[in-house]
């Protein structure tokens, strides 16, 4: 079996990683895979980057699509149909994760040249523009009013068309014979209501590499990354951009400021999202912690989880996020957002806690509670590794990518 997979990078972002981390695992076990992205990152013969002359635009079309406020469609974008189908049919099947620059009205091109899969790593298939819909469900009818418009990261966006958008996705979407992914049971479940309700849905779930991603020494952990010995040390993914309050920033700086104020400070590893982390050191002064940093290599990563004693993700949506995965991998607990498909990823109380988003007032006494008792938290880490080892390893991940592929491609 020969896959092509599309992503927007080899390795940035949580779908580039498990579009990586597919290719990798298919080619493991004797299948071939290529991965063609707009950013390449990774030296490997396998990944290639996809020429700029590929992923243009027409001048006029990307001046309509940004009037009419429709970017989401890239019907501006001359990708797929400018690598021409000579290209596509050197494959068994196309795998999209996060496509660079991918004008969804020649989906239905495409998926007549080779069988068309679409792994959904958020809601901006099915929705008008925004990535996710939180409380709003007019993305089931035909959007418009979006309530994220203005909002990061549709700042720029000057006019409203989530309604334009959705009815031309539903359209481009109709005449396409697709099987769509959806990373969580969360995710899977909201398809039969969308634009996307006409096509075969499937749910595999994402995984973690619990070789990279494993318990080692934390004392050795800590002097690696220069944390000291003794802190009680949280970890956290913190959005470099100021605006995007989706990832939870704004409750894990009260958090921090409020047990500050009590005498009782907690150490942060904060890890920046975005080439631009540096910005964040001005929001965490008075707070100890190490300069905020991104990490590229899950090496780095694993030892930056081993030298904490609690994980946080308190994130006001999300889907399946591939952080939390691996920090459980790690034996970490983890203190997460009940939004998305995170309850379907940490039992409650079992292999880490669960809290109402925005509220860092549960983030705070979920964390005391567990810095109080050594031995439920270490237990809980234990936990949270064996839920990965038993549900979410990538073995089990790429098995089922290889029968779902085959049974389509058998079709």
């Amino acid at each position: 079996m020969k896959v092509l997979i599309l992503s927007g990078s080899d390795s940035k972002g949580g779908a580039a990683k498990v579009a990586f981390d597919l290719g990798r695992g298919l080619q493991d076990l004797g299948h071939q895979a290529e991965l063609h992205c707009a950013e390449k990152h990774v030296d490997e013969p396998w990944i290639h980057q996809l020429p700029a002359a590929l992923l243009g635009s027409r001048r006029i079309a990307r001046e309509v699509v940004d009037r009419l406020g429709i970017p989401s469609t890239n019907y501006q974008a001359t990708f797929p149909k400018s690598a021409g189908r000579e290209f596509f049919e050197r494959f068994d099947l196309i795998h999209l994760h996060d496509p660079p620059a991918f004008n969804l009205s020649h989906l239905a091109w495409l998926s007549a040249i080779r069988p068309v899969v679409w792994s959904l790593h958020n809601q901006a298939a099915f929705t008008g523009n925004c990535l996710f819909s939180y409380q709003c469900e007019r993305w089931k009818e035909n959007c418009g009013k979006c309530p994220e418009f203005g909002k990061f990261p549709l700042t720029w966006i000057v006019r409203d068309g989530s309604g334009l958008a959705i009815r031309l996705k539903r359209h481009s979407y109709a005449k396409a014979k697709i099987d769509v992914i959806a990373v969580s049971d969360w995710l899977y479940q909201k398809l039969p209501s969308s634009i996307l309700q006409t096509q075969k849905h499937h749910l595999v779930n994402n995984s973690a590499d619990t070789e990279a991603f494993r318990p080692i020494d934390q004392k050795q952990a800590r002097k690696q990354m220069g944390v000291p010995p003794d802190a009680k040390v949280v970890i956290a993914s913190l959005a470099s951009n100021t605006l995007d309050k989706r990832k939870g920033t704004d409750a894990i700086l009260s958090c921090l400021k409020s047990q500050r104020d009590l005498g009782g400070d907690w150490f942060l590893i904060p890890l920046g999202i975005g080439p631009d982390a540096g910005c964040l050191a001005k929001d965490l002064q008075g707070i100890p912690h190490l300069p905020p940093q991104h990490l590229d290599s899950d090496d780095a990563l694993n030892t930056a989880f081993n030298a904490a004693d609690v994980g946080w993700h308190p994130s006001l949506a999300d889907n399946a996020p591939l952080s939390i995965l691996e920090m459980m991998a790690a034996g970490l607990p983890v203190v997460a957002s009940r939004v998305g498909g995170v309850p379907e990823m940490i039992s409650n109380e079992v292999s880490g806690i669960l809290i109402d988003p925005d509220s860092p007032e549960q983030l705070q006494k979920a964390t005391h509670d567990l810095f109080s008792d050594d031995h439920r938290r270490l237990e809980m880490g234990k936990f949270a590794r064996q839920r990965i080892l038993e549900k979410f390893s990538r073995e089990r991940f790429v098995e089922s990518h290889i029968t779902l592929f085959e049974g389509i491609i058998s079709r």
